[in-house]
């Protein structure tokens, strides 16, 4: 009668899977909800986007994406305006970087030591330090 027990209902370590499955399968079902409700325009062009393709051809997370990207212009998870923040942060950061090693002299003329190069007018004795490419930094980093 025990063995019958047993087989019937599983062993000790399949329970505990089938309880993990379930718990597993209520976690995704919740995100699936909560994923429809706080982007209710992305889930609907990824319904569109299932029902114009063939059935099976893209699996439902698929059609999510793409229709995120459709909508962000970005990978899933983020917008065109994280990307924009994020260059934006990268551009500081490198000018303050370049602050570091930049001589006063250069930064009192407007340029720095990268871009000390002679003008066209070198070759007549004048030379003086290019400030254009320090602008243009400072340009993208305000």
């Amino acid at each position: 009668m025990v063995a019958t027990l047993s087989a019937k209902t599983g062993t000790a370590e399949e329970k505990k899977r089938r309880r993990e499955e379930k718990k597993a399968e209520a976690a995704r079902r919740e995100h699936l909800a909560r994923r429809r409700k706080d982007h209710k325009d992305i889930a609907l062009e990824a319904d569109r986007l299932l029902s114009a393709m063939p059935y099976g051809e893209i699996t439902a997370e698929e059609a999510f994406a793409t229709a995120w990207r459709i909508k962000k212009g970005a990978e899933p998870g983020l917008s065109a305006q994280v990307y924009a923040d994020h260059q934006r942060r990268v551009a500081l950061g490198a000018a303050f970087e370049l602050g570091e090693h930049v001589r006063p002299e250069l930064v009192r003329a407007g340029c720095s030591p990268a871009s000390t190069t002679p003008s066209p007018d070198a070759r007549h004795g004048a030379s003086r330090p290019s400030v254009r490419a320090s602008r243009s930094l400072l340009s993208a980093v305000l």
